[in-house]
């Protein structure tokens, strides 16, 4: 008997010396051989230790007794009953859901309010049978538990402050959302009042949503998931032909090009290339500012959804909003600003090249080329998002996530290919797509631009005066519109009139959103007419080194004066936050303007050739698709959470490079297979032109056409830039 009471003190240091011997990033022999050895001792230790003896291991809780479970329903009564017993007579797969079950929860004090268990081994139970000849299934199921004083006193409202509880509990599958809430009540009552008295006086009351309970699912696809199968097979198919075909004719010199649109040769050799020349009607610094913006937005969105996933430490790390080390996080919504200057110069500096010279401006393909331009991927997304995307994932609140994202979609996906959704209450609140949001702004305002590019070219004294008017009315619409719903300068520390919603009145709206805008828009223009007039710009290095110092000013001052607003001592004042909110994103838009024109003049000095560097054009080519696929991958990974996390800047950095990553390489297929053939067959089927290709025999070369230099795509002319403010990451939030 000597022996076996050694037994657990056995286990739980080989499985701590294993636990800290797969730390590294791979398993050796050794650490795989003794991966087996620990799995025979779990195996051996299951049938030799009592539920006391798991207990004593570090397993909070009571042993299982025989409750009531009063109001539970047949047969998950019965099923339970038999789960009970089978635990005490040691039965395996009652163990492991009994193993699965979430014990008293720790690390509360932290603010730790979310509690899984073990998913994986729940599921895992299948197939048990019952006396009547039934069987069921693990079921895994998240039950919200409220925690409230029967009588009021300082230890009761103290015990009754831990609640709501979020925690994982294993039942038989017979049993139903109903079923379980009671179980996990009339449990989870059992072990406050064993842990301590003072919990005699809480009562604690919990529910379960059906949709939290999940099951071990076969793969099985619906009518929806066998149609976008079917289009992403005639995609494949299509690219395998095309690229087929390219090769076949690679030394042709006949080739018919619209053959030639879905070729990953041809279209790899574009979205690749480098040009180390530097010419000037090509802005060169604006590839690494595309980039780095892209990353800005998604490291965002990764700490935001850290923070949002559930986790031990929370209240701890929570001090991070009121740290001014952390102003590029808490304030990376003005990486929306960012995409915003950038789109309105692209579509200014492209138009003002061309009109001018042609003296016409077709203003149908103006709009069809533009709504190609952005559709086909946004619409492939859209349909992966509502069918089989929910298979890319596992975990406790996988279905919550997963369901959050079709249901959405069901209604308001439309919404999102007529890019008016920023204007639609429903699709706000419960948006299909949640980074799209951008994409109908950006489009709305580029519907409107011609009003001001048009003018400017024919009646330039005009144009500018209107575009001086249309920025002083934004920035007076925003000064009242924050002013009289007494927005806060932060969404992170929110303050407004009841019913009133900074979302929806000062952040999604395009005419709350132009102005930076109009700004690219204006120096598009004045980067046209300096080239054109052979103008150059030359400041003596210290005119230059001070508009430097005042544009790293302006940009700072823009950025870190939300500091003010984010102290826990901050009292709220209207006015303060009213001139944030009207003239913050100008400032910004500002300061990027300043950034782009002292590098294309000339004044940039080593910023100019770092964001100018080769290696970054690609990588800009490619931030359509990654603003597009981004959510997606860090939705995937945080939606799979199997355990809680520990925040700390080194655990969301590591992941966040692998969000960076994996959103690089599912945005070059999806370049690749959607965005830039579709811009092919466009200009091979509305433009009328015809081209002659010639590709090299190298892999992955530049292809020259006889087009211009500023009508080859996708280099200079994705004007589609994207960004996001906050992160969105409601749907994590189980």
């Amino acid at each position: 008997m000597g022996c076996y009471r050694l037994l657990p003190i056995c286990y739980v240091l080989l499985i701590c010396g294993l636990s800290s011997g797969q730390m590294g990033l791979e398993r050796t022999p050794f650490a795989l051989q003794a991966t087996r050895n620990r799995l025979d001792l779990q195996k051996l230790l299951a049938h030799q230790l009592t539920a006391e003896d798991l207990l004593r291991l570090g397993m909070n809780g009571t042993v299982i007794n025989s409750r009531k479970y009063e109001g539970v329903k047949e047969p998950c009564k019965s099923h339970v009953t038999l789960y009970e017993n089978s635990y005490k007579y040691g039965q395996m797969w009652a163990m492991y859901m009994y193993d699965s079950y979430t014990k008293i929860p720790e690390s509360v004090l932290m603010g730790s309010s979310s509690h899984y268990g073990n998913f994986e081994e729940c599921i895992d139970v299948r197939d048990v049978e019952a006396q009547n000849g039934s069987t069921f299934h693990g079921k895994y199921c998240i039950a919200i538990v409220n925690l409230r004083p029967k009588i009021t006193s300082k230890a009761t409202v103290s015990a009754a402050g831990l609640g709501p509880l979020k925690l994982g509990a294993c039942v038989p599958s017979s049993c139903d959302g109903e079923d379980t809430a009671l179980i996990v009540q009339e449990d989870f009552m059992e072990r406050l009042q064993t842990v301590s008295p003072m919990f005699g006086f809480v009562e604690a009351t919990a529910s379960v949503p059906d949709v939290q309970c999940q099951t071990k699912q076969d793969f099985e696809l619906d009518t929806a998931d066998w149609l976008v199968t079917s289009l992403l097979i005639v995609i494949g198919v299509l690219v395998i032909l095309s690229t087929a075909y390219d090769f076949y004719t690679l030394h042709s010199e006949s080739r018919i090009n619209l053959l030639l649109a879905f070729s990953v040769y041809t279209n790899g050799s574009k979205l690749f290339a480098m040009s180390t020349s530097r010419s000037g009607s090509t802005i060169h610094c604006l590839h690494g500012i595309r980039f780095f913006s892209m990353a800005w937005v998604i490291l965002g969105h990764r700490y935001g959804a850290a923070i949002n996933a559930p986790s031990i430490n929370l209240l701890s790390y929570m001090e991070i909003m009121s740290d001014w080390k952390y102003l590029w996080i808490t304030n990376a919504n003005l990486s929306v600003d960012t995409f915003l200057v950038l789109s309105g110069l692209l579509v200014g500096y492209m138009f003002f090249q061309k009109v001018p010279k042609t003296n016409t401006f077709n203003v149908p393909m103006y709009y069809i080329h533009r709504y190609i331009r952005l559709t086909p991927a946004l619409a492939i997304v859209i349909l992966l998002q509502v069918s089989l995307a929910r298979y890319a994932g596992s975990g406790p609140i996988w279905s919550s996530a997963r369901d959050l994202m079709k249901s959405n979609c069901e209604d308001t996906w439309w919404l999102n290919l007529l890019y008016v959704q920023n204007y639609v209450e429903q699709a706000v609140d419960k948006p299909c797509l949640n980074q799209a949001w951008y994409l109908a702004v950006d489009m709305q305002l580029f519907w409107v631009s011609p009003l001001v590019l048009v003018a400017l070219w024919k009646w330039p004294k005009v144009g500018l005066c209107l575009s001086g008017a249309l920025t002083i009315a934004g920035i007076i619409s925003n000064f009242v519109v924050s002013y009289v719903n007494e927005f806060s300068a932060t969404t992170l520390n929110p303050h407004a009139k009841d019913g009133a919603d900074y979302g929806k009145l000062l952040y999604n709206p395009s005419h709350a959103r132009f102005v930076p805008y109009l700004l690219g828009l204006l120096l598009g223009y004045l980067l046209v007419e300096l080239n054109s007039r052979k103008i150059t710009i030359k400041f003596r290095k210290v005119v230059a080194l001070l508009l430097w110092l005042v544009t790293g000013g302006l940009l700072l001052l823009t950025l870190c004066i939300v500091h003010i607003f984010l102290q826990p001592d901050y009292e709220f004042d209207n006015v303060s936050a009213a001139f944030y909110n009207a003239l913050g994103r100008p400032g910004w838009g500002l300061g990027v303007i300043m950034v782009i024109f002292l590098c294309h003049t000339g004044h940039g000095g080593v910023i100019d050739s770092f964001l100018s560097w080769p290696w970054f054009q690609p990588l800009s080519r490619l931030t359509y698709s990654m603003y597009l696929v981004h959510i997606t991958v860090v939705m995937v990974q945080m939606g799979s959470v199997q355990t809680l996390n520990y925040l700390s800047d080194d655990n969301i950095m590591r992941t966040y490079f692998g969000d960076l990553i994996i959103s690089i390489l599912v945005a070059i297929v999806l370049s690749l297979t959607f965005e830039t053939p579709f811009m092919v067959l466009e200009k091979e089927l509305l433009s009328g032109r015809k081209k002659k290709i010639t590709a090299s025999t190298e892999p992955l070369a530049v292809v020259s056409t006889s087009e211009s230099k500023d009508d080859q795509a996708p280099e200079d002319v994705s004007e589609e830039n994207l960004p996001k403010e906050r992160p969105d990451v409601s749907f994590l939030k189980e």
